[in-house]
């Protein structure tokens, strides 16, 4: 018996798909998502914005050229402004928000 259930001796535990593993943090941790040109701005509780930009950092987005991550808010800048558009799309949809 493991963390995940039960499982063969031997077996390597099935890891998460990583769309999951972002979905289920993106649900968990943000809150808000804004577009200043080609910057992505994500607000999360208080002690959470490093949690999420590493996920972020996990996924290897295409058209992210990277994140910057403070206590309760993560920079995720893109290479253009409907780069930045796209990326906020696609988070909104992982997240399940409006």
């Amino acid at each position: 018996r493991g963390p995940d259930g039960y499982q063969l001796p031997g077996a390597a535990p099935a890891a998460p798909a990583p769309d999951a593993a972002i979905a289920r943090a993106l649900r968990r941790e943000l809150l808000s998502i804004s577009i200043g040109g080609t910057l992505v701005v994500l607000k999360t509780p208080t002690g959470h914005g490093n949690a999420l930009a590493i996920e972020l950092d996990r996924m290897r987005m295409q058209g992210v050229l990277g994140t910057i991550a403070g206590d309760d808010t993560v920079f995720l800048a893109a290479t253009t402004p409907a780069a930045a558009r796209r990326i906020a799309k696609e988070l909104r949809s992982l997240a399940q928000i409006a």
